[in-house]
């Protein structure tokens, strides 16, 4: 189930190791399967090839949440700016209601 589609990504990833969506989709299949370290890995990456990448702002930050708060606030804010800028209002709002949590939660 979860790892076919892993073992696809994987394969898309060999040939193309610069595409977001696939390094993208392996971080979020990663977090479904409990595998940490290889899902900072994968969000990282996809922040290291293009960090105007909207979509990584908020699952990365909502995974970290309960790990690394501190980085989550710091997507959070990151992700609110370039969502204005993109004009992403729906991505914003999202990302403003996830750091409004994270405020709570200190």
């Amino acid at each position: 189930m979860s790892t076919d589609r892993l073992q696809q990504l994987e394969v898309m990833y060999a040939d193309n190791p610069q595409e977001l969506f696939v390094l993208y989709a392996l971080a979020l299949e990663h977090v479904k399967l409990g595998n940490e370290k290889q899902s900072v890995k994968y969000f990282e990456q996809v922040l290291s090839v293009n960090r105007s990448y909207l979509p990584v702002f908020y699952q990365y930050a909502s995974f970290l949440q309960d790990k690394d708060i501190l980085k989550a606030k710091l997507l959070c804010q990151e992700g609110i700016l370039l969502a204005g800028n993109q004009n992403k209002l729906k991505t914003k709002t999202e990302l403003l209601s996830l750091l409004e949590q994270l405020n709570d939660s200190d």
